[in-house]
Order: structure tokens, then C-alpha cells, then sequence
């Protein structure tokens, strides 16, 4: 027994053996394996990437850049390496470090080589942690995610004393191929994701461009876990083709003119975005609103706002039509008014209908919600300065001999008119101009409607 044991144990260790030679005496000029998965091999001096990921250290002395590479040129000369990979490409960049992120005032959009293609393919641009400092418009095509490693990790920055234009472009209208839907052709660049990073504008001077504009990026597009801070205007979404895109989440805007401008599909039968899910926004006052909402089919939620006195946190409808939006949570310090609904229409319609504001606070500041649609009994607007409103809705116009009088409203603030239900007659006090619609037994005897009479404390029955 003793004996077969022992064998046991030498055959063991003796095939143990054996393998560690066959893997020690595998030459060191090993090619690159071929097929999706593969890794990164270079010999002989020349770069030899894989079917699936390159590591952009190998591009560091590239003769193309006349000297070393930075990592502008190296995202720019792996896809052109690769533009015929329709099956994608990952660019592993989180090894370049040093001088190598500061790109040169002469680079161009490093995915300027899937400009020329007659179709794109997925890419996905890993970057590394330290401050990359850009000198043009990073341009993204569809199906382009950069990632970097966290929004206090990879910052991406403007070169000297910066540029005034936008750091990141999700898409284009013209000069990238994108599909081509709708009546007219609208460009639809699907699939961008910006994710993991942090943007800085120009650190030195006065904040100017936009650090993230989506123009044409539709569906599955995205940005999330990203940090915004001296720019005019942190994420705009003020063109017709980002239809469909987002949601937009884990959103920190700071030192900026406008945290969030929203300015698409007016027309309320078209699809909005998927919404901005959780954005803390901190402006410098320089503009009307922090956040300025003129588009349709939107949702804003879980949103912190500290702004000045006389700014507004959401402004809505003032610059063109804003249907069927929904607005939740909504925290405001410091502002005029958390929300702010514009009167301005188009044609005599007002470009604010079918709003849905659900849970608004505030601390500081003058007013939860100002309603520039909804006169109150002693003025042009409704002004709520609750420290607090659970639901404010506004619906459709009201039309009276042709003409827009109002939009239909319900709240449940105390300081203005709303319509109550009750299984009893009314008993509690009321604001003047309340109704109360009673739906119980007794009601068809006592009074099934009811309005708030006089100086608004008493109930009298209407029917």
C-alpha cells in the first residue's frame, strides 16, 4: 500500500515537472494568436496588435508622430491601423502616462480616421488615470465608448489657455458616418457612452465652451459617473437628433454658467431622452436658470441644485415648446425658485402642458415653484413658497372663445386652489377657489360638490 502510494506521489510531481518545461522552453518570438479574445504582441521592433485589443504603449514611438506619440496620435493611429476590423476594437490606453497626455496644439479629433469609412465600427477607448489636456474637439462617432478611472481619476482638459468651443461632441451632423432616419435623413450616431471621467475647462481664465454636447447620439448613448467644472455649459442636448438617448446619470456639475440645457423634440408626439437620473449641480449664477428644460418627453429626477437668489433652478418653456416632461425630487438651495414655469407660447399655445413636478424642497431662496401659466387671486403668477410641495401638475390649455386662459392644475399645496375628494361633507377649512367633490353614502343628500367661499375658510355647496 505504502509502495503504490509513493508511486503515486513521483508520477504526480514527475508530470508537474514535465509541463513546467514544455511551458519554460516555449520561444520567446511567440506570435500573436488570431480570433476574438486575443492579446497584444510585438517583436522584431514593429507593432503587431490583435484582432481585439491594442495597448496603445506600443504606438509610444510611432514614426508617424516624427518623435514620440501622445495619446491623441495613438487613438488616432490605432484605428486607422484598424479600420477594416468591422468586428471591433478596444484601445487599451491606462498605460500612457507623463508628457504623453498632453496633446499636441496641432492634433485633430483622434477618430478622425472613421470619418472616411463607409461604415463604422465599435470601438471602445480605455483611458488612463492623470489630466489628458486636449486642443480640439473630441468628436465621437457611433458605437464609441471612452471610460476612464473615475471622475477624480481621469480628467480631461483644455490645452494652455483652452479653447472656447466644446470638449466632447457626441456625434455630428455632418463629417462622421452615422445612419440617416427619418423624413429629411436626420443623423442617428447610436451607441456613444462617456462614462468614469472628469472634464475641466479652461482652469485659468473665464469658463467658456460646453464640456459635452449631443447633437445626433440616439439610442443606447449615454453618460454616466462623470464630473463637470469650468465650462458655460456643463451637458447640452439642445439639437433634435439626441432623441432616444441617455439616461444621463451620476451627473456632478460645478462653477459652471448652466449645469443642463435640454432643447430637443418640441413636438410632443416625439420622443424625448431617457432622462437625467441624479445630477448635483453648483452654479456661479452667471446665467437665468441652472437648468433650462425646452423639450418634450423628458424626465428630470433626483436632481440638487445651489444656485443664487436670483436664478432659477429648472426653468421650463422659455424658449420653445416642453410637453409631457416629469420632474422628481427636485432640491433647491439657495435660488429664486426651485421651478420656475415659463407663460411664453407659440401661436398663442403655451409651450408648457401636461407637467408632472412630484416631491420639491428647498432651503434658502424665495419659492418651491413659480407658475407663470396659472394667475393666483392677487397676481400674474402662482408662487408657492413652501418649504416643501408633494405634487404641483399642470395640464392642458384651458381654452375660453378661442383664446388660451390657463392651463388645468392640481396640487397638493395648501396656498392654492385644488379639487379635493372625500367620502364626507367638507368640514376643514380651505383656500378660497378650492373644490371638494364628496363621493361617499351620504353625499347625494348632504352634497356631492362643494366650493370655498369668501375669504377662504368655509365650504358652500354648490350641487
Amino acid at each position: 500500500m505504502q509502495r503504490a502510494m509513493r508511486a503515486s506521489f513521483v508520477w504526480r510531481h514527475l508530470c508537474a515537472f514535465v509541463a513546467l518545461v514544455v511551458v519554460c522552453g516555449v520561444p520567446t518570438g511567440m506570435q500573436a494568436q488570431h480570433g476574438w479574445k486575443a492579446v497584444i504582441a510585438s517583436g522584431q521592433g514593429a507593432v503587431s496588435p490583435s484582432f481585439a485589443s491594442v495597448d496603445a504603449v506600443t504606438y509610444a514611438n510611432d514614426s508617424r508622430c516624427g518623435a514620440s506619440c501622445d495619446i491623441c496620435q495613438r487613438i488616432l493611429y490605432a484605428l486607422t491601423d484598424f479600420d477594416s476590423n468591422s468586428q471591433g476594437l478596444v484601445i487599451d490606453a491606462r498605460g500612457v502616462q507623463g508628457t504623453a497626455l498632453t496633446c499636441a496644439s496641432s492634433d485633430v479629433n483622434p477618430w478622425l480616421p472613421l470619418a472616411s469609412l463607409s461604415s463604422t465600427f465599435p470601438n471602445t477607448v480605455l483611458l488612463p488615470a492623470g489630466t489628458i489636456k486636449i486642443s480640439s474637439t473630441w468628436i465621437l462617432p457611433a458605437d464609441t465608448r471612452i471610460s476612464g478611472e473615475g471622475p477624480n481619476s481621469t480628467i480631461i482638459t483644455t490645452f494652455g489657455t483652452g479653447f472656447g468651443g466644446d470638449l466632447i461632441d457626441m456625434g455630428a451632423e455632418t463629417g462622421l458616418v452615422c445612419s440617416m432616419v427619418g423624413t429629411g435623413g436626420k443623423p442617428d450616431c447610436p451607441g456613444i457612452v462617456i462614462e468614469h471621467l472628469g472634464i475641466q475647462g479652461n482652469v485659468s481664465g473665464a469658463v467658456t465652451g460646453t464640456a459635452i454636447v449631443n447633437c445626433c447620439a440616439q439610442e443606447f448613448s449615454r453618460v454616466s459617473d462623470v464630473a463637470i467644472t469650468n465650462v458655460a455649459t456643463g451637458v447640452a442636448l439642445t439639437d433634435l437628433y439626441a432623441e432616444n438617448s441617455g439616461p444621463y446619470t451620476n451627473l456632478t456639475i460645478s462653477n459652471v454658467n448652466t449645469c443642463l440645457a435640454v432643447g430637443l423634440s418640441t413636438a410632443a408626439d416625439v420622443p424625448g431622452t431617457r432622462g437625467v437620473h441624479g445630477l448635483t449641480c453648483m452654479t456661479n449664477g452667471a446665467s437665468p436658470a441652472a437648468i433650462t428644460l425646452d423639450g418634450a418627453n423628458n424626465s428630470l429626477e433626483d436632481i440638487n441644485i445651489q444656485g443664487t437668489s436670483l436664478q432659477d433652478g429648472v426653468l421650463i418653456g422659455s424658449q420653445a415648446a416642453a410637453h409631457n416632461n416629469v420632474l422628481f425630487n427636485i432640491h433647491g438651495n439657495g435660488l429664486k425658485n426651485v421651478i420656475h414655469i415659463s407663460s411664453n407660447s407659440i401661436s398663442g399655445v403655451p409651450n408648457v402642458s401636461d407637467l408632472t413636478i412630484l416631491g420639491v424642497t428647498h432651503t434658502g431662496g424665495m419659492s418651491a415653484i413659480e407658475d407663470d401659466l396659472t394667475p393666483n387671486l392677487t397676481s400674474a403668477s402662482t408662487v408657492l413658497g413652501d418649504l416643501s410641495v408633494g405634487m404641483y401638475v399642470v395640464g392642458e390649455p384651458v381654452q375660453s372663445g378661442g383664446v388660451s386662459v390657463g392651463n388645468s392644475r392640481f396640487t397638493t399645496s395648501i396656498n392654492v386652489p385644488t379639487w379635493l375628494v372625500g367620502p364626507n361633507q367638507p368640514s376643514n377649512n380651505c383656500a378660497a377657489g378650492d373644490l371638494y367633490s364628496c363621493t361617499g353614502s351620504t353625499c347625494s343628500s348632504s352634497g356631492t360638490l362643494w366650493q370655498c367661499l369668501g375669504g377662504g375658510t368655509t365650504w358652500g355647496k354648490i350641487k
